[in-house]
């Protein structure tokens, strides 16, 4: 661990001043480019929220093994979640509804198969 804290010209202006070394040729250049600004460690990105999120988030909530399912990372295919959510989205708009239940049983029955379409989703 070296006794000098800081970057290259921090440590260079340092050695020069002391007289430790002779300014070398490439300082006054370094010197003349001014610093680029780098975001403080503080501060973090905003969280992107999509529309579909709130739907991803109960798939996942009534499907918790679907968490476990790989997907290629580097493939244009989206994971089931995110199909899942995106074809509720399109039933619920032909239809004219908000009723996330009943869009969410049809997209379930459609796609898994699954049939537990009842009469409160109905309703």
């Amino acid at each position: 661990m070296s006794l000098m804290r800081g970057d290259l010209m921090t440590k260079t202006m340092k050695a020069v001043k002391s007289k430790i070394i002779d300014k070398p040729a490439w300082f006054d250049a370094v010197l003349s480019v001014p610093p680029q600004m780098v975001r403080p460690r503080g501060i973090r990105a905003k969280k992107i929220k999509l529309p579909e999120d709130p739907y991803v988030e109960s798939y996942y909530a009534r499907h918790p093994d679907a968490d476990c399912i790989p997907f290629e990372l580097n493939s244009f295919d989206p994971p089931p979640a995110r199909k899942f959510a995106w074809r509720q989205m399109e039933i619920m708009k032909k239809m004219k509804t908000k009723n996330r239940k009943l869009a969410r049983d049809i997209v379930e029955v459609k796609l898994h198969g699954h049939h537990k379409l009842n009469r409160t989703s109905l309703s």
